[in-house]
Formats: structure tokens, sequence, C-alpha cells
């Protein structure tokens, strides 16, 4: 082994079990919690229950963009309501991509308050393909530190179902 490598591998093992301070502030070794840090698997469904799509730029030659205002309920391991909005770009095959975010006020696994998912996706062949991003700092109430991510991929039939993956700083 060369001696960068043997260097990589002795930080990496001293940054797994630095120290790290209890509760009551006492210093103790052992893996860091970011390193034991285990996310929980959320599986919800939701029902799209508004959806006000409008041009903002249509031009001859030019992708058709559009923006969507959404409003969403959902259930499951997430509950509540979520209001979106997106900025879509379709193609002349029908095909689009898009972003979006979405404030969603309700609760995840049990903890109550709201947070932010941010969009981004594909839509193709009937099927919408979208990854989430819950926005850092965006939690309120019991969900204040809430981080993950998650996705879904639906067609046109309802409720559609969605997974996140989350944990808390």
């Amino acid at each position: 082994m060369k001696l960068p490598t043997i260097v990589l591998l002795v930080v990496a093992f001293a940054l797994a079990f630095a120290q790290t301070k209890d509760r009551k502030g006492n210093q103790k070794a052992g893996i860091t919690e970011e390193a034991a840090a285990l996310k929980t698997h959320a599986k919800a469904t939701f029902a799209l229950n508004a959806w006000d799509e409008k041009p903002y730029n249509e031009m001859n030659g030019l992708p058709k963009l559009t923006r969507a205002s959404v409003t969403k309920s959902y259930q499951g391991d997430i509950k509540g309501e979520g209001k979106l909005e997106y900025l879509m770009m379709y193609r002349d095959d029908g095909s689009a991509s898009f972003i979006g975010l979405e404030q969603v006020v309700g609760s995840v696994g049990g903890r109550s308050g709201s947070f932010v998912l941010q969009h981004s996706g594909t839509f193709k062949g009937g099927v919408a393909t979208v990854t989430l991003l819950v926005v850092p700092g965006s939690g309120t109430g019991d969900l204040r530190g809430l981080r993950g991510n998650g996705e879904f991929a639906v067609g046109h039939q309802q409720p559609y179902s969605m997974t996140l993956d989350y944990d808390f700083e």
C-alpha cells in the first residue's frame, strides 16, 4: 500500500469513530451520528385535488413553457396537504421536463409540521418520473431538521404511490 492510501484509511477510520458528545455534553467515543444514521422509509399515496396549468411562453418553433399550480392530499406514512408549483417544458413529441417546489403541511411518521419538497422530473410515454428532495432548513414544528429524498413514477390512474427516505439533523 502506498502512503496516501494508508493516510486516507486512517482519516476515514478516525472520522467514523470520532469523539462525540452525549445529550449531557459528556465526551464519548463511538460512531458519529452521521455515520450511524439510518433513514426511515416512508410510503404514502397522494391524490391530485386540482391542476391548473397555463402556458407562459408559447412561440412558434420554440418549446412550450407552462406553469402548473397543483394541490395534493397525502395518506399513509405522510399525511396532509401539499401546494405545488411546477414549471414545465414540453417537446414536440409531447414529452416534458419539469421542476417544482411543494409546501407540505401535515405529518411524517407521526411528527407534525410542514416542509418543502423540491421536484425534478420528466414526462414521457404517459408516465411522470419524479425525484424528490426535502429542501434543507424547510421543516417546521416537529419536522424541524427533516432531511431526505424520495421518488415516484406514475401514470394517469389515482391514487399515486410515492416513497420518502428521511431522517432528522
